[in-house]
């Protein structure tokens, strides 16, 4: 799942989610770890604002339903408190 908060940064989002040991990803899997827009998120039509704003979410069968409700708690808290 590729969600973008473009008010805000998704590396910022993808530390404040860590300390509830949530481990999610940044931008597109190609271009994770670089400081500049994606050249997949671009293609989708994504602007710069949004693609800084990115975050990657995968979930497997060993997820709960209860640990997806608890990420999109912790979320959303933390998105109201930002």
């Amino acid at each position: 799942l590729l969600v973008s908060f473009p008010d805000y940064q998704g590396a910022v989002i993808m530390r404040a989610l860590s300390a509830y040991k949530i481990i999610i990803g940044t931008g597109s899997a190609c271009a994770a770890e670089k400081q500049q827009a994606s050249p997949s998120l671009s293609a989708m039509g994504l602007s710069s604002k949004e693609s800084f704003g990115v975050i990657r979410i995968s979930f497997g069968w060993q997820n709960t339903l209860n640990e997806i409700d608890d990420l999109l708690k912790i979320l959303q808290d933390f998105i109201a408190s930002y």
